[in-house]
């Protein structure tokens, strides 16, 4: 008889995702806590959005350039420096000119010094339809009109849309979270994708709601499941060749 698995008290957004691109990798990952090592895209990310998170901590007018650089610097030399070192990058001049990219491209994006945001890095700890949900919204704010806009920061390149589904989730997935912790409407989810200079934003329409809400229950639903079961599938795919487990996956066992 398989060994009854216990469930892990709480989902994220990447979690569920993680859980839908595989559930053995899922398992392996937050039920095993068989951790994945750090990789450059990973730090270059983490390292991007502590720059905006203690930059738009600043008062409006300390959000210039200089400032930006000066947090950057700070931030490199007292943590992430040894991050990317540890993980071995190996052009630290280009991964740096890469994350200053990032943050120059927000500047064409919008003017910090008049962006008035309502929260940053905020966590967000609720039910959604019984299930427990955990996460952090990079950022949120209240337009002109008074109505709440969440944006989520990314660092990668902008998926064409057949590929966009897991991001429009985690946006979705934000937007019910603070919908629940502000009491009020958020009428768009954006996706501020800073290597392009670009924003997405996607309405919360009744069928992105409907939807995301049916996916956290389905996803909870199938991990108790497959705890009880203690079994996990696989669902090989082109994604195999990144996966950290692949060495340890019975789908590639020789």
């Amino acid at each position: 008889m398989a060994e009854v698995l216990q469930p892990p008290d709480y989902l994220s957004a990447s979690s569920m995702t993680t859980f839908l691109q595989c559930p053995l990798k899922f398992k392996f990952s937050r039920i095993d806590r068989i951790k994945e090592p750090a990789t450059e895209p990973m730090i270059l990310g983490s390292f991007v959005h502590e720059i905006l998170e203690e930059f738009y901590k600043a008062s409006a007018d300390e959000r210039t350039f200089d400032t930006a650089r000066s947090i950057g610097r700070d931030l490199w030399d007292s943590k992430w420096a040894k991050e990317a070192d540890e993980v071995g990058v190996r052009d630290i001049n280009q991964f740096r000119w890469k994350a200053w990219w990032c943050i120059e491209n927000l500047f064409t994006l919008e003017d910090p010094q008049q962006m008035n945001l309502a929260g940053v890095e905020t966590k967000v700890d609720d039910t959604i339809n019984g299930v427990r949900v955990l996460g952090f919204v990079d950022r949120y704010l209240h337009d002109d009109d008074g109505n709440v806009v969440a944006a989520d920061y990314k660092t990668g390149k902008v998926p064409l849309p057949k590929w966009s589904a897991d991001k429009v989730f985690q946006i979705m997935v934000y937007v019910l979270m603070l919908e629940q912790m502000l009491e009020q409407p958020v009428v768009s989810g954006e996706i501020i994708y800073l290597k392009e200079g670009k924003v997405v934003a996607y309405e919360p329409t009744q069928k992105r709601r409907s939807e995301t809400i049916q996916t956290i229950t389905s996803v909870r639903k199938e991990v108790e499941d497959s705890c009880e079961a203690g079994a996990f599938q696989t669902k090989p795919s082109r994604l195999c060749d990144w996966c950290h487990y692949k060495p340890i996956c019975p789908a590639w066992a020789k």
